[in-house]
């Protein structure tokens, strides 16, 4: 059967249809097929661009930390201060890593009146965290309590899988919540914790990085402390095991000028044993010398890092609290009656209070001075005031406008007489020109100085009013001052000489 003209075109078109159709699927597949190819292609290109700028990035890394660590070890040994080694610490690692947040917490000293207390952690500094210094962490389960403990390094899959694996429940952060944390640890004894969180910087061997900062810390405290305690060996006082007056007067002195330099606060405690004499006559020596071992060593333990402590006296004692205003060292100072009426100490009951109990006097600087001297007369008063109240108390220093204190005598008018101050025992030239500029030129002026005189005239000096007293400058000034001049000074120098020596 023969097709019409118009069948043919329809067949024709049919097949050219079907043509088309098998002609685009097949183009179609090849575009997938290439489409599949170039992604795969795009892929590996990506992949291999990511793998480089991780490479780059490791080795800028590693670039930064061979540059900065030989730098952070002089600095780190050059602290001879303790306390100064943790802020380096961070310092580094908020350099290296770029964390969110990293801190050192160190483990604190056991106390008598807290066995316990050497079982704590305790921030001593950090940074992009909410662990100010001073921050206790109590034992727990925690992250940074596991690393101190085991003396481990640790990242936070390990631990929660530990904390799994132990107590079948959700790992709990407490404190701070880490990242990565590195025990600082020397010769078997666990010393701290130094720990991150969020590192920016991530490395492929970060634990290994921070555990060599933790140890390079650990090694610089450990010699910061031998040094320290080679250092102040001379300044120990040899019953008390605390510092001795000597060292707690200089210190004392470096604490004012630091404190007027830095216009800040500084407040010191005054005080001693009340009915001390009766306890030594009662109980013997021998008991007087066990309770001067142990009240000292019950409040240093009982004081701030930052704070000094030391022996004054027989049985006299000094605090030295820095960037402490009258309110702040008050609440110190009543702290620490309290702690010591509490305490059960040997014949306690035998006093006149029943217990062992102090006395005391807070001043401030430059509420109630500005010198070391008068920061001592001001407590020194306040502590008589205590004393005359019934005992066992704390008082603060009045404001010295309200009070009376002698000040050094000044030159006397109209004296044209220079002596030669040298010729007196202990001064010599560099102490005469010192004297001059601050108004001594004769004989009498040195001869009519009384103790709070003399006491401040050490301060203008830098020097000790031991010393004065030792070389017996009042002294020697009467004899020379009657030897060029004829007969005695003024009855007031007699009265200087006996209350200075």
């Amino acid at each position: 059967m023969e097709l019409s003209q118009l069948e043919l075109i329809l067949v024709s078109l049919l097949a050219i249809c079907l043509t088309l159709m098998v002609l685009a699927r097949a183009a179609t597949s090849r575009a997938r097929t290439r489409v599949a190819a170039l992604e795969r292609m795009t892929e590996e290109l990506r992949a291999g661009g990511v793998k480089r700028a991780e490479l780059e990035q490791e080795r800028r890394l590693v670039r930064l930390f061979l540059r900065e660590f030989p730098l952070f070890m002089r600095e780190l040994h050059g602290k001879k201060k303790v306390r100064e080694i943790p802020d380096a610490m961070i310092s580094f690692v908020m350099r290296i890593f770029e964390p969110r947040g990293a801190v050192v917490l160190m483990r604190r000293s056991p106390a008598r009146s807290d066995p316990d207390k050497g079982n704590h952690l305790i921030a001593a500094a950090s940074d992009g965290v909410a662990l100010p210094r001073g921050t206790v962490l109590r034992s727990d389960s925690g992250m940074l309590e596991r690393v101190f403990e085991s003396a481990r390094t640790l990242d936070r899959r390990e631990f929660e899988q530990s904390v799994l694996k132990t107590a079948g429940d959700r790992a709990v952060q407490t404190g701070f919540d880490a990242d990565l944390a590195s025990p600082i640890w020397i010769d078997g004894e666990s010393l701290g914790v130094l720990a991150l969180s969020q590192p920016t910087k991530n490395r492929s061997d970060s634990r290994y990085v921070l555990e060599l900062i933790a140890q390079t810390g650990a090694v610089a405290l450990n010699n910061a402390r031998a040094f320290n305690q080679i250092r102040s060996a001379a300044d120990i006082d040899a019953l008390t095991g605390v510092l001795n007056k000597g060292a707690m007067t200089h210190l004392l002195e470096r604490s004012t000028e630091r404190a007027r330099e830095e216009k800040s606060s500084l407040s010191i405690f005054l005080f001693d044993i009340d009915n001390f004499k009766n306890y030594n006559d009662i109980n013997g020596h021998v008991a007087g010398d066990e309770l001067l071992r142990l009240l000292p060593r019950l409040v240093a333990e009982s004081v701030r890092s930052d704070d000094t402590f030391g022996r004054y006296g027989g049985e006299e004692f000094l605090l030295i609290l820095p960037d402490r205003a009258p309110d702040e060292a008050m609440h110190v100072a009543q702290k620490l009656r309290g702690l010591i009426e509490a305490q059960d100490f040997p014949f306690g009951d035998k006093q006149p209070l029943g217990r062992i109990t102090v006395s005391g006097g807070v001043a401030t600087a430059p509420d109630h001075g500005r010198s070391a001297v008068d920061l001592l007369r001001a407590a020194d008063a306040a502590l008589y005031e205590a004393k005359q109240a019934g005992r066992n108390r704390v008082l603060c220093a009045e404001d010295p406008r309200q009070g009376s204190y002698e000040e050094v005598p000044p030159a006397v008018p109209g004296e044209t007489e220079r002596d030669d101050l040298k010729r007196i025992q202990g001064i010599g030239p560099a102490f005469e020109k010192r004297l001059n500029d601050l108004g001594y030129f004769s004989y009498r002026q040195i001869a009519d100085l009384n103790w709070p005189q003399m006491i401040m005239l050490a301060d203008e000096l830098k020097t000790y009013p031991e010393r004065i007293v030792r070389d017996g400058w009042m002294k020697q000034a009467r004899e020379l001052h009657a030897e060029k001049y004829g007969g005695e000074s003024t009855g007031r120098a007699a009265a200087g000489s006996a209350a200075g020596g």
